[in-house]
C-alpha cells in the first residue's frame, strides 16, 4: 500500500515533470495526491523545497531502473542504447508531448534560485551518466573513454527530449539515437582495434 509520503512525492515527480517547479505549488500538490495539508508539513517540514529535492531522487532512481533494465538487454551498447532512445520517444509520443525528461524542468528552473534541488539534479545526472559509462567501460572502451561518451549521451538525450517536447515531434530523438548508435560503434571500433 502506499503511503501518504509516497504519494506526494510520486505527484511531486508527475507535476514537476509536465510543468516544471514553479508552476507546481503546494496547493496543487495537495489536491493532486489526495493527502491532508497536515499531511505534507508532517512528511516534508521543509516545505516545497524538500518536497522537490525527494522527488528528484525519486525521479533519477526510476530513471536508473528503466535504463538499467533496457540496457540489460542488449548485449551490445549502441543498439541498446538506440532501442532505449526508441522507447524515450515512445513515451514522449504517449503523452501528448507534456512528459519526459524528469528532471529537465526542474533542473532549468533551479540552477541558480535553489542550491538544495540543484545538488540533488546533479547528483541525478551523475548518477545517470555512470550507468552509460559503466555499461560503455563493460563493452571494452576505458574508463575516460566510457565516461567522455556517456556524458554525451546524456546531454543528447536530454537535448533530444526537449526539443521532442516543444516541437512536438519524435524526431529530434529518432535522430539522437541513430546519432549516438554510430559514435558509440565508432568508439568500440577505435578501442578494440579496429
Amino acid at each position: 500500500m502506499i503511503t501518504p509520503r509516497e504519494k506526494i512525492i510520486r505527484t511531486t515527480c508527475a507535476l514537476l515533470e509536465r510543468q516544471g517547479y514553479h508552476a507546481s505549488g503546494l496547493n496543487e500538490i495537495i489536491q493532486a495526491s489526495g493527502t491532508p495539508k497536515g499531511s505534507l508539513y508532517h512528511y516534508f517540514p521543509g516545505g516545497k523545497t524538500e518536497i522537490a529535492v525527494e522527488a528528484v531522487h525519486s525521479a533519477a532512481e526510476a530513471t536508473l531502473r528503466i535504463i538499467e533494465d533496457h540496457l540489460a538487454g542488449y548485449d551490445d551498447p549502441a543498439e541498446g542504447i538506440r532501442s532505449l532512445l526508441g522507447e524515450i520517444a515512445r513515451r514522449v509520443e504517449d503523452s501528448g508531448y507534456a512528459a519526459g525528461g524528469p528532471l529537465m524542468l526542474v533542473a532549468l528552473e533551479t540552477v541558480n534560485s535553489s542550491p538544495a534541488i540543484n545538488q540533488a539534479c546533479r547528483q541525478a545526472y551523475q548518477r545517470i551518466q555512470q550507468v552509460f559509462s559503466v555499461r560503455l567501460c563493460n563493452a571494452g572502451l576505458s574508463e575516460s573513454q566510457a565516461d567522455s561518451l556517456a556524458l554525451v549521451c546524456v546531454a543528447a538525450i536530454e537535448g533530444a527530449t526537449l526539443l521532442s517536447r516543444t516541437l512536438h515531434s519524435a524526431q529530434p530523438l529518432h535522430e539522437a539515437a541513430v546519432f549516438l548508435e554510430h559514435q558509440i560503434r565508432l568508439f568500440l571500433k577505435s578501442s578494440n582495434g579496429g
